[in-house]
């Protein structure tokens, strides 16, 4: 008996998952989506519930990572956008923006100062566009 009572329970719980009421649907960029932190960031954005559009944007191309993860069945529509013509069509509308863009610690770079340099510059363009595109949400550097 006490064995159904909790299974009971998990699918009362679960049913809450597959609500059919209207939910305010947010977008979100994620600028440097390619990259070793980028994609796995992607997956979790995709598998949010909170999160009904993703933008993707990168140097490289971002169309291979964005058809990937369209493939996941969520109600999360992901886009790919590369090149600085679609940067602003990716920020459009977004209510948060994710940058974990930048480059890994190279052998032989001892001083952080000159690894410190190239992340500022990438952070001042990023912030940058942000601006100009007024973004109405928030910027998260990861």
């Amino acid at each position: 008996m006490n064995c159904l009572r909790r299974v009971a329970v998990v699918s009362q719980r679960s049913a809450k998952l597959f609500s059919t009421s209207a939910q305010n649907p947010q977008k979100i960029a994620i600028l440097g989506a390619c990259g070793g932190i980028g994609q796995p960031l992607a997956l979790l954005m995709k598998q949010s519930l909170f999160v009904s559009d993703i933008a993707l944007y990168d140097v490289a191309n971002t169309a291979g990572v964005a058809a990937d993860l369209s493939h996941i069945e969520t109600r999360a529509k992901v886009t790919g956008h590369t090149g600085p013509d679609n940067l602003k069509m990716a920020l459009e509308g977004t209510k948060l923006v994710l940058i974990p863009a930048g480059v890994p610690r190279k052998p032989g770079v001892f001083r952080p100062s000159r690894l410190l340099s190239f992340h500022a510059r990438v952070l001042v363009f990023w912030c940058f566009h942000c601006s100009l595109d007024a973004m109405d949400g928030g910027l998260l550097v990861v």
